[in-house]
């Protein structure tokens, strides 16, 4: 008996031998196999792709897809590939191929002149080429553009010198002026440069910088001094927005709000432009103490579609509202307001 289950003992190794066998000679065939597919789709990649004589091909008769084998494929250690071997074809391609090479690479990576010759050849918005060209680049192009190419830079955010500040209020450039301080502080020069002008196009321009940004104390002086009466007017009427708006800023909160309410309580009314800037906490204070909003503070209120604050102004300002056809219609455009007027509506005081 001892000798027939050593028997079948052996005969069950043997085949479990035969079957490890088996399974490593396939894994082994496997591996082959891949290493063979691999072997052959290197020598295809080399011969189709990283072959500079084939890249040539590519980016001769697809500049678009040849850019993006070398600046933007998905495993980077190809990209890098492609630049080592092929990178120097680009230098000798016409702009109208290199084009595509710039876009994926960056423009900022290539001369001045030649950031300047792509934004002026390509399709993209022209603010946001731009908003990707280095500094001596955008210089450049203010040097050899236009006033379109000037609102471009303007509103890509780009600082313009005093010298083009000045260039640009001797050639009558208002736009210009007008979008570049929107994003821009302007600087004293900028400000006196202003200041010395009385059309009233250029005093529309003083007029928003002060009101935005305020005057600096040498400027207040020589406003006084040396303005004419247009420009010093100007200042004078918007420096009290600015210092009206500035103060509901600073006082939305903490000990702020308790000196925003001994203002009210003064009675101390602001212009629209600041009441624009309250809180509904401001806003509460505000009417507690019997003062009044301006519609057109109303009307921003209602455009916005601040539910909180129009909910209050529905109730405090509705005879204000109901008689102003544009608050009116900044309610029926918000099906919201509407609601919220429904419900806040003030009910009729009962005949006595």
């Amino acid at each position: 008996m001892a000798t027939k289950t050593n028997n079948k003992k052996s005969v069950g190794n043997f085949f479990k031998a035969c079957g490890r066998g088996l399974i490593r000679c396939w894994d082994g065939i496997v591996w082959l196999g891949k290493g063979i597919i691999i072997a052959i789709a290197l020598i295809a990649m080399f011969l189709f792709i990283y072959n500079p004589v084939a890249f040539l091909l590519w980016a001769v008769f697809a500049p678009r897809t040849a850019a993006k084998m070398m600046w933007d494929m998905d495993i980077d250690v190809f990209s890098e590939a492609m630049q080592a071997l092929s990178g120097w074809i680009e230098y000798f391609l016409p702009f109208s191929h290199r084009k595509y090479f710039m876009k994926e690479r960056g423009i900022s990576n290539y001369s001045a002149k030649l950031q300047v010759k792509y934004y002026n050849a390509s399709k993209r918005p022209k603010v946001e080429v731009i908003k990707e060209m280095t500094d001596d680049a955008v210089q450049l192009l203010w040097k050899v553009g236009n006033a379109n190419d000037w609102l471009n830079i303007a509103n890509a955010g780009a600082k313009f010198t005093d010298a083009q500040f000045d260039q640009m209020m001797r050639q009558k450039c208002s736009i210009v002026i007008s979008t570049y301080v929107s994003n821009n502080t302007p600087n004293q020069h900028m400000l006196n440069m202003l200041m010395n002008e009385v059309d009233d196009a250029w005093l529309d321009i003083l007029g928003y910088c002060v009101r935005r940004y305020g005057l600096p104390a040498p400027l207040v002086k020589r406003m006084y001094e040396h303005c004419n009466e247009k420009a010093k007017k100007v200042c004078e009427d918007n420096l009290v927005i600015f210092a009206d708006c500035k103060f509901v800023l600073g006082t939305q909160s903490g000990e702020g709000l308790n000196e925003w309410g001994w203002a009210c309580e003064k009675k101390r009314e602001i212009c629209f432009q600041a009441q624009k800037c309250m809180s509904l906490s401001q806003y509460i204070r505000y009417f507690e103490n019997d003062l009044k909003l301006d519609i057109r503070a109303i009307r921003y209120f209602l455009s916005k579609g601040d539910l909180a604050m129009a909910s209050y102004l529905f109730k405090k300002e509705y005879e204000a509202i109901t008689k102003d056809d544009e608050s009116m219609a900044y309610v029926a455009a918000n099906p919201q307001l509407m609601r919220s007027m429904a419900l806040n509506t003030p009910k009729p005081k009962s005949e006595k």
